[in-house]
Order: structure tokens, then C-alpha cells, then sequence
């Protein structure tokens, strides 16, 4: 067989094997559930505010992807653009894994790489939304033997660039990278006992850990320095109660080996519509201990590795049940390893790529003692274990459903986007979870879709509210709130009050058990007008409100208390004119208040040339105006040095060119850079840019490979 068809062969197995999976989810509509909200301004402008150094992003390296995809929804739909993605996510689950891979393993490849595709994780995943996770899960096998072969031939060039690049792919999720990590931990471990040079393989390793975190740097500082002004951990042991895992009616141990156990009810598996279930697990574990003998007659590091990859993402997915949270328990109830990965079931993950691998081994040990047509037919058998097993992929046990947005959201989104002011949308309640009647899900509970549906920036809530974890974010705006409703019926000045919040517009959502308590903010309060009523939401405009910036004669020091007093009054004025050169850069000049308000949800960094800046009441930033003037985040400036580093780091090693082309790239990084901060370039020619640059790459590294392969010539 040619090496061309040996490599579309599979790809076109698994190209139409996503497909069919993703069969109910072709048609009309959005799939909407638990953590993944898609709607037609998912990529708007309005939702990169960690682009501008505005907010933290801690959850991965994912900016540049959803660049790249606002760019390409401006040409197709956005519900093309998730399915898409989806798509793509269960095609690279299998064909990584097969891919990766040693040829001599033959057709047994397909049974790793179906078992990696299919199997529990991945469908639970899958329905609760948790797309990042899942495309970073779906580079690991390529990352993890790629870093393998790194440390056969540590001095290798080419082999540090691959596994620095697939590092930088897997760190769409900060949960799976780190989950990686830990993986490559395990085998570097192994190596360095067993190496005979641990200087040299050390130092390399070293050379690489530098360029993975220069792959990385420009979420990872960002998310450091704002930590503290965006999150407030829960306790350890509340993460472990309500995020531990979940044996859902078989013991814990047994679900978490058979590759089950999230943590949230609610998920019909195959497991319970198939009684015989336990059988074929018990036969793919088989295989997978044959593989493991196989590795361990050829004394491949492997042998020990792999297990020892196994028994601590097991361990960990224990939780509070496992022998290392007692250990853990000696740091205290603060110990951060289940606040960043706040759910322990991501362990499982792990565990689907060690039997995956081990797997193949085993499968391909079996297919060789057979011989002609029984080969064949063994290959069918091994196959049929896991299509048999998690057949409940195939429509998803009826799971995967497409909505469709009311019809009174879109006339609320049609009148609010002939407003060109620059102002928020104020969604109500206060929940950032919540059931909706319209919205055809199976997971019951969805993240509130508001923001991926409205094209203004949307104020929403952030607090999680489970049994043991209120909230673990700090919003000021949330606790402004707060503390506005219980005098909701007394207040007679909502408009004013709302003004720090810049929320022209507010939508209170009448799907909720407390809907009714928070209209009472609203209704028939002067400055306050219902635009319309609608069978899932109500619409109101506060008429004060009409930007980011308002002046005042209330300096605006005190706390929630003092502009939450009924009748109280800060002296508002709509005397601020203001241009907005980039969202984290205004010239703003006043004519008469004296003090200025920047009325926007995130203060971040937050400055004003020439006076001090202190939190208005907690919520937003009041300084003494010197017209003209200038207010400004300054950490985008370092958040864009590091994107744009990251991206030239990303280019020469992608392209080949390494050096020589470093002269170029810092050119065109300066000039990016400097017609970013002028609001020039726009996000979505930014992410054109990325696509671009990522095409010309691959280009320049194919020209190059045909220049090497080339004969010499005298």
C-alpha cells in the first residue's frame, strides 16, 4: 500500500465515523447544554476581553482559536462554525490516536483509535459541553509519543519543535495541558532513571519545558496577575463535595476503571440501557493488560511508564475516596489542585489514553496469532467490543438536541442593535445557571446563553450556587446587585443606581422561580422604560444611561451602602464626552462634574493620566477629570507583547525558518502591535492574520521538506 493511502484510509474512516455521530446534530439550530452556550455573537467582539487585558483567562490557550473562528463566522454561520468545531473534535479523537501511533502495530491502530474516540469520557464530555477539554484530550496521543520520541533522540531538533507545537495545540484547555503535563511527568521519570546521560536529557527537557511556556505566556501572566482580583477559591473540601466524582449507581471505583463517573447526574449512558455491558469492558481491559505483557517482554520504558500514568489519574479521580486526600489533606482545606481542576473525574482522561495505547498492543498481539481471513475477522470482533459498548454514541441516546432561539429574543436583539451607543446588557436574575423552558436540552440546568446571543456586552452572574459553593469569583457588579435587592421595592431612583454599571439595557428573563422579585427593580421607576414584553423575557431601557463614562459630584469612596439608600443621590451628569480608541483606551474630557465615573464591568487595570484612581463604591473608577485626558489599561500592552511573542515563537517553529526568519516576524509584530493599540486592526482581522500566518508556515515547512528531499547536484 502506498504511504498516501495508508494515511487517507484512516483519515477517511474516521472523517465518516464523525459524521454519522454527529448525525442529529445537522440539522437547524444550536446545541446548547450544560457549559457550552452557542448563539449568533459567540465571537463577537464584545467576548475577548482577556484580548485587551481586561479580564484573566485560566482557562487556556484557546484565544488564538477563537480569534481564528471569529473570522470565519463572519463568512458562514455560527452554528456552522459549532458544529464545525464539534465535528473536528470527534474526527482528531480518533485519527490522533491512530496516527500516532508505530506502523508496525498495523490495523490494530483502529481499535486504539476507536476506543479513544468512543468511550464513556468522551460521551459525557461531549453532552455537558466541555469543548476545550475535549480538544485538547484529542492531542495527547500525538503530544504524548511525540514527546517519546524527543527523549529517544533528546537532541533531535525537529522532534523538540514537534512536541513544543502539539503542547501548544493541547493548551486549549489549561485543564489539559496540565492533565499532559502530568503524563509526560510519568515518562520523563522512567527515562532519566533508566538514561545514562541524565545531564544532556535533563537540559533538553529543560530547553523544551522554555518553549512550551513561551507558547503559553500570554494567557498564563495575565491570568496570574488578575487571579486575585477575579477569583476567591472555595474551600478544597467543598470542590471535593460537589465536584467530586460519582459512581451513578455502581461503586466508584468500578466507574471511574470503566471510564464513567462525572460528577453531575442527569446523563443517560450506554452502560444503562445495556446490561451486558460490564462483559465488554472486562474484555477491553483484557486487551489492554495483553498489551501491557507485550511491552513488558520487549522492556519498553513504556511498561512502566503507562502504568504509572494509570494508577495516579485513578487516584486522583478518587477524590475524597482516594488514599492521596489524606495526604493532601496536611496542606489544609486550601490545597489548589481541586480548585484548578474543580471536577476530579478529568483524571479519567488519562486513563482513556493508557488503555487506548496499551490497547493497540494488546489488539495487534492478538491479530498476529491469526492468519488470511481470520485476521480479518478477529479485527471485526475486536472492533464490534468497543462499537458494541458505546453504541449509545450513535444519536447519543436521544442526548444531543438542537434549539432554537425564542422569537421574542430576537426582537429584543433587533431593537436593542439599532442603538449604536456603547453600553452593557443587564441580564436578571442573578444566576449564571439556570433552567429554560425554550431550551431543548437534556442536561436540564444550562449556563445562561445570554451572552453568546446578544451582540452589546452582557452583565451577568457569575456565581456557581452548588450545595457547597456559592460563588468562587469576586464581581463587584454581581455584589452591587446584591445589594440593591432587598431594597427593590423601596428605591425610587433604580435608574441612577444602575448607572455604574453603564446597563442602557436590562433583561430581566421570565423563566425563573425569583423573575417577578426582580422586575420590581424596574418597574415604573422614573428613567426606567419596559420596551417590550415577550413570552421568555422582559426588556427595559434605563434612559440615563448612554455610555462608559458619566460625571458626578459623589467622589464615589464608600461602599455598596451609600449609593444603594432609597432616594440617594449622586449628583449624575451626562457631561462626559469620551472617544474609544480600543476597549481598553479612551480620551475622555468633562465640562463641568468633577469627578468622572467609567461605568464598564471590568476594572482591570484601570487608569487616569494624571490623578489617582480609586473604585467608586466598590463597583466602578471615579478620578478628578483633566479634560482632555486619557484612561487606559495598561496591561493589554504587556498582554499583547507576550500574544504577539507567542505568535512569532509559534510562526519560526511552525515554518522551520528558526532564526532566519526572526528579523521579518519581529517586524510585522511590531507593526501589529502598534496598529492594534490604535484600534486599527479589529479582532477579526486578527484572526484572519492568524490563519494566514499559520497557512504560510505550513507552506514555508513544505518547501523546505522538498528542498531537503531534493537530490544534491553538482
Amino acid at each position: 500500500m502506498l504511504p498516501e493511502r495508508k494515511l487517507l484510509l484512516p483519515l477517511a474512516v474516521y472523517l465518516l465515523l464523525a459524521l454519522i455521530l454527529m448525525w442529529p446534530l445537522l440539522g437547524k439550530g444550536y446545541f446548547i447544554t450544560l457549559d457550552m452556550q452557542f448563539g449568533p455573537n459567540s465571537f463577537s467582539d464584545n467576548t475577548f476581553p482577556d484580548f485587551y487585558g481586561l479580564s484573566s483567562n485560566p482557562y487556556g490557550a484557546n484565544l488564538p482559536l477563537r480569534l481564528a473562528l471569529d473570522a470565519v463566522s463572519r463568512f458562514i454561520g455560527m452554528d456552522l462554525v459549532e458544529k464545525a468545531l464539534l465535528f473536528s473534535i470527534l474526527f482528531l479523537c480518533g485519527a490522533s490516536m491512530h496516527l500516532s501511533l508505530p506502523e508496525e502495530l498495523g490495523d490494530s491502530r483502529y481499535f486504539a483509535g476507536l476506543l479513544y474516540m468512543l468511550n464513556p469520557f468522551v460521551f459525557v464530555r461531549f453532552l455537558a459541553g466541555h469543548w476545550s477539554l475535549l480538544l485538547s484530550y484529542a492531542f495527547w496521543p500525538m503530544a504524548l509519543m511525540s514527546f517519546i520520541g524527543f527523549l529517544d533522540n533528546p537532541s533531535r531538533k525537529g522532534s523538540l519543535v514537534k512536541t513544543a507545537l502539539l503542547c501548544a495545540l493541547a493548551s486549549v484547555s489549561s485543564h489539559g495541558i496540565l492533565l499532559l503535563l502530568s503524563a509526560f511527568a510519568c515518562v520523563f521519570i522512567v527515562r532519566l532513571a533508566l538514561s545514562p546521560d541524565k545531564r544532556a536529557l535533563l537540559g533538553r527537557t529543560l530547553l523544551l519545558g522554555g518553549a512550551v511556556l513561551l507558547l503559553n505566556m500570554f494567557w498564563i501572566v495575565p491570568s496570574l496577575l488578575l487571579f486575585s482580583s477575579t477569583y476567591s477559591p472555595a474551600p478544597a473540601s467543598a470542590y471535593l463535595s460537589d465536584f467530586g466524582s460519582s459512581g451513578g449507581g455502581i461503586p466508584l471505583p468500578l466507574a471511574l476503571l470503566s471510564m464513567h463517573g462525572f460528577w453531575r447526574g442527569g446523563f443517560t449512558y450506554t452502560k444503562d440501557v445495556f446490561l451486558p455491558w460490564q462483559a465488554f469492558f472486562i474484555a477491553i481491559a483484557a486487551i489492554a493488560y495483553a498489551g501491557l505483557l507485550v511491552l513488558l517482554r520487549r522492556n519498553d520504558p513504556l511498561a512502566l511508564s503507562l502504568p504509572i500514568i494509570f494508577m495516579l489519574a485513578f487516584l486522583l479521580a478518587l477524590g475524597s475516596a482516594s488514599p492521596l486526600a489524606g495526604l493532601f489533606s496536611m496542606f489544609g482545606d486550601s490545597f489548589p489542585l481541586y480548585f484548578i481542576f474543580r471536577d476530579t473525574q478529568k483524571f479519567v482522561g488519562l486513563m482513556c489514553l493508557v488503555y487506548s495505547l496499551l490497547g493497540a498492543y494488546g489488539a495487534n498481539h492478538a491479530l498476529q496469532m491469526l492468519k488470511g481471513r481470520a485476521s480479518a475477522v478477529g479485527l471485526c470482533l475486536l472492533l464490534s467490543i468497543i462499537l458494541i459498548s458505546n453504541f449509545g454514541f450513535f444519536g447519543f441516546l436521544g442526548q444531543a438536541r438542537l434549539t432554537q432561539y425564542p422569537d421574542d429574543w430576537m426582537k429584543a436583539e433587533g431593537m436593542m442593535s439599532k442603538d449604536t451607543s456603547q453600553t452593557n446588557i443587564l441580564v436578571l436574575p442573578l444566576h449564571s445557571y439556570m433552567e429554560f423552558r425554550w431550551v431543548n436540552s437534556s442536561s436540564g440546568t444550562i449556563g445562561n446563553p445570554a451572552p453568546d446571543f446578544f451582540s452589546k456586552p452582557v452583565i451577568a452572574a457569575s456565581a456557581i450556587e452548588t450545595s457547597d459553593i456559592y460563588s468562587d469569583s469576586a464581581t463587584p457588579q454581581t455584589g452591587y446587585l446584591a445589594s440593591l435587592f432587598p431594597k427593590r421595592k423601596e428605591l425610587n431612583n433604580t435608574a441612577e443606581l444602575l448607572l455604574p454599571l453603564d446597563a442602557r439595557y436590562i433583561i430581566v428573563m421570565m423563566d425563573q422561580d425569583d423573575s417577578l422579585d426582580w422586575v420590581y427593580l424596574l418597574y415604573n421607576k422614573p428613567g426606567v422604560e419596559l420596551l417590550f414584553k415577550g413570552d421568555t423575557i422582559m426588556l427595559f431601557r434605563n434612559d440615563l444611561a448612554r455610555g462608559m463614562f458619566f460625571g458626578s459630584t459623589d467622589p464615589g469612596r464608600g461602599n455598596f451602602s451609600g449609593p444603594g439608600n432609597p432616594g440617594a443621590t449622586g449628583g449624575y451628569s451626562p457631561d462626559v464626552s469620551y472617544e474609544a480608541v480600543t476597549p481598553a483606551y479612551y480620551r475622555v474630557s468633562a465640562t463641568a462634574s468633577p469627578y468622572v465615573v467609567y461605568a464598564g464591568q471590568y476594572l482591570g487595570s484601570f487608569a487616569y493620566s494624571g490623578s489617582a484612581v480609586w473604585p467608586w463604591h466598590g463597583i466602578g473608577s471615579a478620578f478628578q477629570p483633566a479634560a482632555p485626558g486619557v484612561f487606559e489599561n495598561r496591561l493589554f500592552y504587556l498582554s499583547l507583547s507576550l500574544f504577539l511573542l507567542s505568535w512569532a515563537a509559534g510562526f519560526c517553529l511552525l515554518s522551520g525558518s528558526g532564526a532566519r526568519a526572526a528579523p521579518g516576524v519581529a517586524i510585522a509584530s511590531a507593526a501589529i502591535f502598534l496598529l492594534s493599540i490604535n484600534g486599527i486592526i479589529t479582532l477579526p482581522m486578527m484572526g484572519a492574520l492568524l490563519v494566514l500566518s499559520a497557512v504560510i508556515a505550513l507552506a514555508l515547512r513544505y518547501r523546505l521538506s522538498l528542498h531537503r528531499l531534493s537530490p544534491r547536484t553538482s
